[in-house]
């Protein structure tokens, strides 16, 4: 129940969230808008309007003249928005000669079938006040001069008459202006003054070059206007043919509405958005950016939240440079809170090049930039600070994701771009894969952000298909592109009163004129151009997995480590609240295991356990799950203490896995390798079959660098060892070199190759040196060095094995000043990390050869350089003892012990009590 009501309250939160969000966009689009400065408009002849404004204005001339009106002039005015081109607004003027009334006829703004023109009433007197009916425009951006009475009616053109002549019958008749020069000077005075009210009000805002836009005030009361407007008309709508005079059966009412549609929308496309100045975007970016800060911040931690932010504006600054470069105008960054950042322009008419490079622009230098962070840090040309490794993966996640095929990232776009926007059905089709993309995507990655735009665009398919249908009957009518004449929106609004989409209203139909008029009847780009955008978008991909090939780094799991510790980071679930509410077993199992994965990255490891358990109990009479039940009791198995408690489980486990299937015979290897882990002397005879049959398996069925075939080697090779069959387990080993060197494994075996080489080196020498068998140590040693590149990152990554290895392969071979000289070369090597049990080792060992070459003087020397390092090392760690070196010469997968059991050996011969365990020593000492 307590779920339930919660899951109300975030629907109705979200509920609330968008229909602000409704508010908000309608308020910032209205204070986008910018009036042109206050101009009179001038008289011409009517003949002088062009064709289709003609024929719609013209529809209420019989109407007028039935109610005594005779047509005077025609009037042609700025548009009441700045807009570019020019575009001028016409009217024609009517008036009644019998009261000296004036009707004025204009188009509307926002056409409908049965609301295609407005009809005006205004009557001027001396002295004021003016009178001025109209009908049904209070939901347009209506300002009103100070000396006029306005009257807003709902009614047709004759009941709107019928209640201006009735406000006429309450003033005297002799008041009212009929002068013809009279009325011009108080038509050239009233824009003016109108604008200077609306000002004085605090409805307007006044810019240096003379233009307006509204004030937040204003644009809060147009709002509240438009909506009541839009209420009534769909209350009471108007029937088509006393609003218009045409009935919807008649033969031009098609043709008629075309005619409106296309003025309107010549008008609207061509009006200019208010920019509000360098000052208001500033403070537009710093606000969205801090509170994206302290959004992203909340939810991944305050260090990634800074880098992320930066790795954005970094991303958005690449396409605002190259747009203002290309000639975009209106340019802006913001961001959006938890879901990114956005870089906003006005083209005009940009060439096709050109947009491709401002797509590009944004990820292509952050690809570049990540891959020089990874180059300089693998190179240690860069110090390995977490914030820089934070950056450089950053860099790569977010700008390697925007290149993904899915709109509307800039790599959906690219594509778009160059191959899609003029094949409408295919570009509906990608539109649809890409929000599916975009859905699994989220989902997959368990991103409730991106899911939730995946949702957002599938919800925008259907109209993609839609319009897809709209755009091949254009093209099918209209071959010129977008032509300077307009011919594509004549075209495009005849299409719109076919039956098909006759039904579409205007502000759908704008919005379709908007997206058709960015790149959809655009000539294709050139041939050039294409195949220079393939090869930049290849080369970003490309770029990351050759710079990871070079320092033999796995690309996946370096892009993928710093997303999935943020995202652990961020899983602040009460899991045992979801567990105990789940509703069957399986689903308790599942959260089980959920919270076992978290507790494990949070090296919480006993409470791994514990949920491991809980879900393999939960699991174990459930056949179907047993995928499930094997992760599970794998987990219980890596997790506890004592790994000979969990061999019942895993016995049992493995004998229900019996399918011949791919991946049964995976999970049923997974277990046994899990088996050869637990150090049971009733299972050790169980082993070497089972640890061969994994082997077999992984063979057959992974590829040869896998990293679980390549680790399962090295366990068969261990047991083989150990029972007695060396030739074997050398075969094992040098399988497991020959995988790491193959071309396959930057991307499979190792997020650091030169590492994983060094240690299938190491196990391989020490292998054959207990076997005898120098000449190959010494071979294997020059193999080594001919494959370590030569950088310091990749040498320290070898660290003092391959020095120690190199010195004990000297000193069988008699060298042993070659073997001092080795060990004296690892001790200097300030670089490598060594822990206080390596470093007694390095003086253990050259004391050890210089008892082998019967040195004495160097034996004493080297001698009393151990004593007095362990007598320093004693006032630090009071424990301190050879009960590691013990331990590691015991330990399994201890290629090595044949050195650890020679210095036990030299240790109890020449000094039994340097490392003897103090008697008051029962503390544990971290030497490390």
């Amino acid at each position: 129940m307590l779920n339930f009501v919660a899951l109300l309250g975030w629907c109705a939160l979200g509920i609330t969230v968008l229909i602000a969000a409704r508010y908000v966009v309608a308020i910032m689009t209205l204070r986008g808008l910018r009036f042109a400065p206050a101009a009179a408009g001038e008289h011409i002849a009517i003949d002088a309007i062009p064709p289709a404004e003609a024929a719609v204005l013209a529809l209420a001339a019989p109407r007028l003249s039935a109610l005594g009106f005779a047509v005077q002039h025609a009037w042609r005015s700025p548009y009441v928005l700045v807009s570019d081109p020019l575009v001028p607004q016409y009217a024609s003027a009517w008036l009644h000669g019998q009261t000296g009334a004036w009707a004025a006829v204009t188009l509307c703004e926002r056409p409908e079938y049965n609301a295609l023109f407005t009809v005006s009433f205004y009557t001027f007197y001396e002295p004021l006040p003016h009178l001025y009916t109209v009908a049904r425009r209070a939901h347009e951006l209506i300002v009103v001069h100070p000396a006029m009475s306005m009257v807003d009616i709902d009614g047709d053109l004759e009941q709107q008459w019928h209640v201006h002549c009735e406000r006429m019958q309450g003033r005297d008749e002799r008041e009212v202006v009929r002068d013809a020069d009279a009325i011009a000077a108080l038509e050239r005075r009233m824009p003016v003054e109108t604008r200077a009210a609306a000002s004085a009000a605090g409805l307007l805002e006044y810019g240096e070059d003379g233009t307006a836009r509204l004030s937040w005030r204003g644009a809060w009361f147009y709002l509240r206007r438009y909506l009541r407007g839009v209420k009534t008309l769909r209350a009471k709508s108007l029937a088509a043919a006393r609003a218009n005079g045409l009935e919807a059966g008649d033969p031009h009412a098609a043709e008629m509405r075309a005619y409106a549609d296309g003025v309107a929308m010549r008008s609207a496309l061509a009006a200019r958005r208010h920019d509000p100045g360098r000052r208001h975007k500033s403070l537009l970016l710093l606000a969205t950016g801090v509170i994206s800060l302290l959004a992203f911040g909340w939810q991944f931690g305050w260090q990634f939240s800074l880098v992320l932010v930066g790795v954005l504006l970094f991303h958005e600054l690449g396409h605002l440079v190259v747009m203002r470069w290309a000639g975009y105008r209106d340019l802006q960054v913001f961001f959006v809170p938890l879901f990114g950042a956005v870089a906003t322009g006005r083209e005009a008419h940009v060439a096709a090049w050109k947009k491709m490079l401002v797509l590009l622009a944004g990820p292509l230098p952050g690809v570049i930039l990540g891959c020089a962070l990874v180059y300089a840090l693998t190179a240690q040309a860069l110090p390995p600070l977490a914030w820089l490794l934070t950056l450089s993966s950053t860099l790569l996640v977010i700008n390697l994701f925007n290149l993904l095929p899915l709109v509307p990232l800039d790599g959906g776009r690219f594509f778009d771009l160059l191959f899609l926007a003029r094949i409408p059905r295919l570009r509906g089709a990608f539109a649809a894969l890409g929000a599916l993309g975009m859905l699994g995507l989220g989902l997959w990655l368990k991103a409730p952000l991106v899911a939730l735009i995946g949702a957002a665009l599938m919800l925008g398919v259907p109209a993609q298909f839609h319009q897809a249908g709209l755009l091949s009957a254009l093209r099918a009518v209209h071959h010129g592109g977008l032509d300077a004449d307009g011919a594509w929106l004549r075209a495009l609004t005849e299409l719109f009163n076919a039956p098909r989409w006759a039904a579409i209203p205007y502000p759908q139909r704008l919005a379709v004129a908007r997206s058709m008029s960015a790149s959809s009847l655009a000539p294709p780009p050139a041939f050039a151009t294409v195949v220079v955008g393939v090869l930049l978008y290849t080369l970003s991909l490309a770029m990351p997995v050759w710079v990871f090939t070079q320092q033999g780094v796995d690309l996946l799991a370096t892009l993928g480590a710093r997303f999935a510790e943020h995202q652990a980071a961020a899983a602040h679930r009460d899991f045992d609240a979801e567990i105990s509410a789940a509703s069957s077993a399986t689903a308790r199992a599942s959260l089980l295991l959920t919270a076992a994965d978290q507790a494990e990255d949070e090296e919480d490891y006993a409470r791994a356990y514990g949920y491991y358990l809980r879900a393999a109990h939960e699991l174990k009479d459930l056949p179907a799950a047993l995928s499930m039940r094997v992760k599970a009791v794998l987990g219980v198995a890596r997790n506890a203490e004592d790994r000979g408690a969990a061999s019942t489980m895993l016995e049992d486990l493995l004998a229900k896995l019996t399918s011949g299937d791919r991946a049964t015979r995976l999970q049923r290897a997974d277990v046994q390798v899990a088996l050869s882990e637990v150090y049971s002397p009733a299972l050790q005879a169980t082993i070497l079959p089972r640890m061969s049959e994994v082997v077999a398996t992984r063979e057959a069925l992974l590829a040869p660098a896998d990293r679980d075939l390549i680790d399962a080697r090295q366990v068969l090779a261990w047991h083989l060892w150990r029972a007695g069959r060396g030739q074997e387990a050398e075969i094992q080993l040098r399988e497991r070199v020959r995988a790491i060197l193959g071309p396959s494994c930057d991307q499979q075996c190792a997020t650091d190759k030169a590492w994983l080489r060094t240690q299938a080196y190491l196990d391989l020498g020490w292998l054959l040196l207990a076997t005898q068998q120098h000449d190959a140590a010494v071979q294997l040693l020059r193999d080594h060095a001919a494959q370590l590149p030569n950088s310091a990152a990749q040498q320290q990554a070898a660290g003092d094995g391959v020095a120690v290895l190199h010195g004990w392969v000297s000193q069988m071979a008699g060298d042993y000043a070659g073997a001092s000289a080795a060990l004296t070369t690892a001790m200097k090597n300030d670089q490598a990390p060594r822990s206080v049990f390596s470093e007694i080792q390095l003086l253990i060992d050259l004391a050890y050869f210089a008892d082998k070459a019967r040195d004495g003087a160097e034996l004493v020397r080297r001698h009393q350089a151990l004593r007095r390092r362990v007598g320093v090392l004693r006032a630090n760690y009071p424990g301190l003892s050879d009960e590691w070196l013990r331990a590691a010469a015991a330990a399994p997968y201890s290629w090595s012990r044949m050195r650890f059991e020679a210095e036990l050996e030299w240790l109890a011969k020449y000094d039994p009590i340097l490392l003897a365990a103090p008697a008051h020593a029962n503390e544990r000492a971290d030497l490390h």
